[in-house]
């Protein structure tokens, strides 16, 4: 599964209104999922009175529009009003919608939303199983949604305090847990499905991302598969399969980047370790990504380290 980085953005109310609810007020940290791109996780903390809008999905971006969000209500009720179809929330529920689909959100008085926007190509299921779960309520397993929900909640009101460096760790965190309630939701016969296959081969990916040669044509003579089902598989997710590997690669590499115990290990042999041939190539793939350069990463992170490392006081007297 990608790691992406977790957006951490100013408060502003207009942003929040992105998604349909006109906050009356919001406090630590939001996004605008109009202003993401595929590899960005957003959490919202939103505090909203009885209004409605509806977004334009005409502004969004192809990209963004495979956009998600899993929306938990903390406090109050909710309606999202979605391709006629009506969902009703209540204190303690999730439910999962795509973000782009033109929507309303209906809301009580002193209603408190905590969201969790992400790309599609980050769950491991079809659009089946997508589809089985959207627009209703996620209660199949309530001790799994109250983990869930909880950790999104406590996110979106306390990710502000962290740094944007390290944010993207709790970001994938959430994320996993997020399919993980998508998936144990499903009504979908799994066993008829491509899921099962595809999750396979990100597994597959996953141990194999140190490897150069790892490319299409090696993953699918490991899933007896042609490369063109391969690819088609791929596409029904949303992703590619050099996309897949790339960003796994990357977010490897970046973890070990913010990683104090690697401080000394150079980029060079942190980009070879995970399968990137050339330095030139990973920097500009890393940058693409990231919007830094690898150095940038690691020198800042070194630089916070050492502000936070005590000062040695064993020689002292």
């Amino acid at each position: 599964m990608n790691r992406p980085s977790l957006q951490l953005a100013p408060t502003d109310p207009t942003a929040c209104s992105a998604l349909g609810n006109p906050a009356s007020g919001t406090r630590s940290w939001c996004g605008d999922p109009r202003d993401e791109d595929a590899g960005t996780v957003s959490v919202l903390d939103i505090r909203a009175d009885a209004r409605g809008t509806a977004p334009d999905p005409g502004s969004y971006t192809p990209a963004q529009q495979q956009m998600l969000h899993l929306t938990v209500v903390e406090n109050g009720a909710a309606v999202i009003i979605q391709g006629g179809h009506e969902t009703v929330l209540r204190t303690g529920d999730v439910t999962v919608h795509p973000a782009h689909l033109a929507h309303s959100v209906l809301l009580t008085g002193n209603t408190r939303l905590s969201v969790l926007a992400f790309p599609r190509e980050m769950l491991l299921t079809g659009d089946e199983l997508l589809g089985s779960v959207t627009g209703r309520v996620l209660d199949e397993r309530p001790e799994l949604t109250g983990v869930v929900g909880a950790f999104i909640a406590h996110l979106a009101q306390h990710g502000g305090d962290l740094d944007p460096l390290h944010a993207r760790r709790p970001g994938a965190v959430a994320v996993d847990l997020a399919a993980t309630l998508i998936g144990s939701g499903s009504t979908a016969d799994r066993s008829t499905t491509r899921s099962t296959m595809m999750g396979r081969i990100a597994a597959f990916v996953e141990d194999h991302l140190a490897d150069p040669d790892l490319d299409p044509p090696r993953i699918a003579r490991a899933h007896h598969m042609s490369v063109r089902a391969l690819h088609a598989l791929f596409a029904q997710h949303g992703s590619t399969v050099a996309s897949r590997i790339r960003t796994r690669r990357l977010a490897r590499c970046y973890d070990a980047l913010i990683d104090a115990r690697l401080a000394s290990v150079p980029i060079a042999t942190i980009a070879s370790t995970h399968g990137f041939t050339t330095p030139a190539h990973f920097t500009r793939a890393f940058r693409a990504r990231y919007g830094r350069t690898p150095s940038e990463v690691a020198r800042r992170t070194r630089s916070q380290d050492q502000r936070r490392t005590p000062p040695d006081v064993s020689s002292v007297g």
